[in-house]
């Protein structure tokens, strides 16, 4: 009878310390969420909007959006490699160095290498991290970019016409000192939509274990054409 007792006790203990455990990453993931733009600046001529869902209770997927200047936009997204507590700790790590890299408008290309070079050199646990960034000018559509080994994002037409972003061939930040970086240039047209993502887009899976896949990401895009930027992530969070 007393060994009885003493196992639902332990169990009791057990159960209460996996509550509290529960309960501060419910915290922590409320946290996450909440440093993340929840609003976006009104801009003339733009239509913005964004939304993560973690697979867990954090994640390690980021985005971000900044004024730069009265013409110019930062646009970010970025993707940590693993899941969990560590993925998201450094993702906090790199929004923070993102942002302060990109401030005064420096060219993406040197914003990449500053925060490659920073982690690099304080990253204990050898994390590495996907990275997008761009700056887009809503004076004349003009969108300079740089590309951290992320997925390519997306350019779809008023019409429907669907092109992938050229890459810049960069690798993911967090890997190796001293990497360069290169930059392009495109011009977003009037009715334009330009979709920032990550791999938990494409690499989605069914019930049945089919792949979400680029081609149905693509065809989604070209059905939305002319969708508002809300209405869009609703149909690709939907699909």
């Amino acid at each position: 009878q007393a060994r009885t007792c003493e196992l639902e006790e332990r169990n009791v203990q057990l159960a209460r310390a996996h509550k509290r455990v529960q309960d501060e990453l419910d915290v922590a993931s409320a946290l996450q969420l909440a440093i993340l733009p929840a609003r976006f600046p009104a801009l003339p001529g733009i239509d913005i909007h964004a939304r993560m869902r973690p697979a867990r209770e954090m994640g390690g997927d980021f985005y971000d959006l900044f004024v730069l200047d009265e013409r110019r936009t930062g646009l970010v997204v970025a993707d940590v490699a693993g899941k969990g507590v560590p993925a998201a700790f450094f993702m906090a790590i790199c929004r923070t160095e993102l942002q302060a890299a990109a401030q005064h408008g420096r060219p993406p290309a040197e914003v990449l290498e500053a925060v490659n070079r920073m982690l690099v050199r304080q990253n204990p646990l050898e994390l590495f991290v996907t990275t997008f960034y761009g700056i887009f000018d809503h004076g004349n559509g003009e969108f300079v970019y740089a590309n951290g080994g992320h997925n390519p994002p997306l350019i779809v037409s008023a019409t429907g016409e669907a092109r992938w972003l050229p890459t810049t061939g960069g690798m993911a930040l967090g890997m190796f000192d001293g990497l360069p970086f290169e930059q392009r240039t495109v011009t977003i047209d009037p009715g334009d939509t330009l979709l920032l993502y990550t791999d938990g887009v494409t690499e989605a899976f069914d019930p049945q274990g089919n792949e979400y896949g680029e081609e149905k990401l693509v065809a989604e895009l070209q059905q939305a054409a002319g969708d508002s930027a809300k209405q869009l992530i609703d149909r690709l969070f939907a699909s």
